[in-house]
């Protein structure tokens, strides 16, 4: 038994305690309870808040357009023509004006030598050839002659037309913050130049403390007239990105203290719920008590329980299996149901399948 609390409509059930035949947790007796006035239930998603403060960023920065010299070869000319802004707006990069170009030497002629061999003549080659009788004869054939001859090859030279050119190609430039918190919402003073374009961001932030449903602290707005319809102190209803006042017949009046009550009440009317304190009555599980018996089924152990408590019993057969694959030795052991005793006396001998380590893969089929 321990105490807690909890709404009235939300306690559980009543627990059955012992002497009363049938054990079950739940609630005990109910120790007392206080009625308690709810904030007002905020729609679906939303928070009902009460607004601590306000702020406002807004942000004016600038680009330029800026003016760089270039050259290449022509086809490294960029491509397009670029646009200065007007009146901080547009602007693209691209050229400004067109390339100047001049034709020159792109690859020097390139040279190298070829060498071939061709026929070049003949020469007479001569054999003697014994006849067997005292006599020889001459035998003489031409054989093609060989020669090595070197050539110039060349490349001839390439010429195209190298370039310079002036590119505009946007920077960053001058960047002003203005911030403030109730007074309203004003740009930070820039005239844009002739090169810049300008690029404007703002942020309108409620900063709300929550009562009731998700906690959230913040509310992020689109617009400062969104930011300005809701002063310090008043009650929203405050979703991601907007928020919303509280309607005034839901606005409670006076000082006593109020309570997120959950989702039991109305969301359309102010309400009350009533907060208790009782009795909680769990079960808490105690250390098991085991009993081994190697040689048959053990007794059961005494669980001495009282009348406040309830058992659940188990009972297996714990068996142990080794081998030997080569030089390794393995074991494991097994759990099976207390009616295969019979199924595994001491040293019977089973098939098993097993790695290279001598670990267990399963019973041979």
């Amino acid at each position: 038994m321990a105490p807690d609390a909890g709404w009235e409509d939300a306690m559980p059930a009543p627990a059955g305690l012992p002497g009363s035949g049938a054990l079950s947790a739940g609630r005990g007796a109910v120790l007392g309870c206080e009625a308690r006035a709810c904030w007002p239930r905020p729609p679906q998603g939303a928070t009902t808040a009460r607004v601590t403060g306000r702020r406002w960023s807004r942000t004016v920065q600038t680009r330029r357009l800026v003016a760089s010299q270039g050259e290449g070869w022509d086809d490294a000319v960029p491509r397009g023509h670029g646009v200065l802004p007007a009146r901080g707006e547009g602007g693209s990069e691209g050229l400004s004006g067109s390339p100047s170009c001049r034709a020159r030497e792109r690859e020097p002629e390139r040279c190298h030598d070829e060498t071939h061999r061709e026929a070049c003549g003949t020469t007479e080659r001569c054999t003697r050839r014994d006849l067997g009788n005292g006599f020889a004869e001459e035998v003489c054939r031409d054989e093609t002659k060989y020669c090595t001859r070197s050539e110039r090859v060349c490349t001839p030279a390439v010429r195209d037309d190298w370039c310079t050119w002036t590119v505009l190609r946007w920077q960053d430039g001058r960047r002003e913050v203005r911030q403030g918190t109730d007074e309203p919402p004003a740009w930070p003073a820039l005239a844009p130049r002739p090169d810049e374009a300008v690029s404007r961001t703002a942020t309108y932030t409620l900063d709300v403390a929550p009562l009731a449903g998700p906690g959230r602290r913040e509310v992020h707005l689109d617009d400062a007239e969104a930011l300005q319809a809701h002063r310090p102190g008043a009650l929203v209803y405050a979703w991601d990105g907007r928020a919303e006042a509280v309607p005034p017949a839901l606005v409670p009046q006076g000082t006593a203290p109020r309570f997120d009550c959950g989702d039991a009440v109305p969301a359309d009317r102010l309400a009350e719920r009533r907060w208790c304190d009782f009795e909680r009555w769990a079960w808490r599980a105690e250390p098991p008590r085991t009993a081994r018996d190697p040689d048959g089924a053990p007794p059961w152990p005494d669980g001495a329980l009282g009348r406040d408590g309830r058992e659940t019993r188990q009972e297996w057969l714990l068996v142990d299996l080794a081998w030997t694959r080569g030089e390794a030795l393995g074991t494991v052991q097994q759990r099976y149901e207390v009616g295969a005793w019979d199924d595994w006396a001491p040293d019977t001998t089973v098939g098993v399948r097993v790695d290279r380590q001598a670990r267990f893969l399963g019973f041979a089929e």
